[in-house]
């Protein structure tokens, strides 16, 4: 999602951020410290950043890739009834791979395009395609449920109004109304719900948070590796040469990298950056505009109905036949139990 492009979940291939450079994998389970992350990599089955022990031999059938835990403990089945016990490491150090932004910015390359600079292009159909595909359904969805609990309001009211049973007419009058007027003003709030979101999906913002945020985001973790390449070697305790020497192979590392992989670490700072922004919009805007519905449909009600002609309200105060016929019957049996009452008070 655009406005948590980075956030890490399972089955999210991730980057573990180490004293020699990132290992690549995917995310087995998670809480809200630490998370347990597999090798997707050739090479990094045995990876002692990922895994504490491997090749444990279970003595009972397990499917390969099932998880579960023992207490603080993961593990995971591999091929062959067995399975490596798995790190708790820090979501300090595990980042979304940006690496999926590679092909998406390849496509929409033009051949005036150099692969050395961000196209402003990319990342606006990029997010156009986070609006469509993310937002929109979620919006719709609160709409949705919107209508649902509004309508339902709307039938229990009507049913509680007294005496309406005996005019049909008249009910059906008012419930036509009703609904004809909650129709449109659910249309109307659907209607403005998408044109703010056609909006978004062209970048915009003047809020300076953005810069601030893509200042702090894009050495973030690259700044990381040097803390912990330095960490790891104070237990040594090297000479600031030696420091020096740690430094200079942390941006070996880092200049070793494709130019498309950087421009990719570029893309995700900026799109997650500018999500955060454009998100708090989106969580305003539509729940905004839904609960301006609530507040106005009850006065919108009223006014339709007062504006119902006198004949329409005439023809519809019209009764039913049949209740007609059963009151009249009630009416003649009242009548004939007031003669009876009377005719026995004459004998007190």
């Amino acid at each position: 999602r655009l406005a948590n492009i980075n956030t890490v979940d399972t089955e999210v291939v991730v980057l573990v951020t180490t004293s020699k450079g990132d290992v690549r994998g995917e995310v087995a389970a998670i809480n809200s410290t630490c998370a347990c992350v597999d090798a997707i990599d050739p090479g990094d089955d045995h990876n002692s950043t990922l895994f504490s022990k491997t090749h444990f031999v279970s003595e009972e059938n397990v499917e390969p890739g099932d998880v579960w835990t023992e207490g603080s403990k993961v593990y995971i089945a591999r091929e062959g009834n067995r399975y490596d016990l798995m790190r708790n490491i820090s979501l300090d150090i595990i980042r979304r791979d940006p690496s999926w932004l590679v092909d998406i910015m390849a496509e929409n390359r033009t051949l005036d395009d150099l692969p050395c600079f961000l196209n402003a292009e990319v990342f606006r159909n990029i997010v156009a395609e986070f609006v469509s595909k993310d937002w929109k359904p979620h919006c719709i969805e609160l709409l949705e449920k919107t209508s649902k609990i509004l309508m339902n309001a709307v039938i229990s009211s009507l049913k509680a109004i007294p005496n309406l049973t005996r005019y049909p007419m008249l009910r059906k009058m008012i419930h036509e109304n009703a609904e004809t007027l909650f129709l449109n003003k659910m249309k109307e709030a659907r209607e403005q719900v998408e044109t703010h979101l056609e909006i978004e999906m062209f970048p915009y913002t003047q809020d300076s948070s953005l810069f601030d945020e893509i200042a702090q985001s894009r050495n973030r973790w690259l700044q990381k590796e040097l803390e912990i390449a330095l960490l790891d070697s104070q237990s040594n305790n090297p000479s600031d040469l030696q420091n020096l020497t740690v430094v200079q192979h942390v941006f070996e590392r880092q200049n070793q990298k494709a130019i498309e992989m950087q421009m990719a670490e570029d893309m995700a700072v900026i799109l997650d950056s500018y999500g955060q922004v454009a998100m708090k919009r989106v969580i305003d805007q539509t729940p905004m505009i839904c609960l301006g519905v609530f507040r106005t449909l009850v006065k919108n009600i009223q006014t339709a109905l007062w504006n119902v002609t006198d004949e329409e309200l005439l023809k519809s105060m019209d009764s039913d036949p049949e209740i007609l016929y059963r009151y009249d019957e009630l009416a003649r049996e009242v009548e004939a139990l007031e003669k009876g009452l009377d005719l026995c008070k004459t004998f007190l």
